[in-house]
């Protein structure tokens, strides 16, 4: 991933981004990595009035799959293997954020979240008294995450409403 860019997708059987795939030959090697515009997501977040919100967390989860055994947040996986042995920052390699697929609201209730690739089509908020309202599926099954798409090259904008935490809850039984 570079600025406004991501890898093009390899083969692979799931909606997840795959790792593109190089045949490693005898002679010099010459990789052509391929690569696509990203798009940019602006999200304004307001409560059931319309009110601005500030300060709440909306994030996304772009998601690569290696080997069709493993799968973690795109670009979460790039480390030192020195720094994640000796977990420098205490964190390890697996709890990283990257920094492009979420953002905080500013005053005027706007978050911005850079690079992603048109694929994504999901998000989920955090703060300690709104939440997004429940979504509930013809199969039964609810959550609470906003759809939305994409365009690769664009400013994408959409709008969410909050409602209050202690509203309702979601029941799995």
């Amino acid at each position: 991933m570079c600025d406004g860019f991501v890898s093009t997708n390899g083969p692979g059987r799931t909606q997840m981004r795959y790792p593109q795939k190089h045949l490693i030959g005898s002679n010099d090697l010459n990789l052509v990595i391929g690569m696509e515009p990203t798009a940019r997501l602006e999200v304004k977040v307001t409560d059931a009035s319309g009110s601005a919100l500030p300060g709440v967390r909306v994030m996304t989860w772009p998601n690569v799959r290696y080997g069709e055994w493993a799968a973690t947040i795109l670009m979460s996986d790039c480390y030192g293997t020195a720094d994640s042995l000796l977990r420098v920052g205490k964190q390890y390699w697996w709890e990283r954020s990257v920094p492009d697929f979420s953002g905080v609201s500013d005053g005027n209730g706007l978050a911005v979240l850079a690079n992603h690739s048109p694929e994504l089509d999901e998000l989920a908020v955090e703060h300690p008294k709104f939440v997004l309202p429940i979504v509930r599926e013809s199969t039964g099954q609810q959550h609470r995450q906003a759809r939305f798409t994409l365009v690769a090259g664009k400013t994408n904008r959409i709008s969410i409403q909050l409602e209050p935490k202690d509203g309702s809850t979601i029941s799995h039984y």
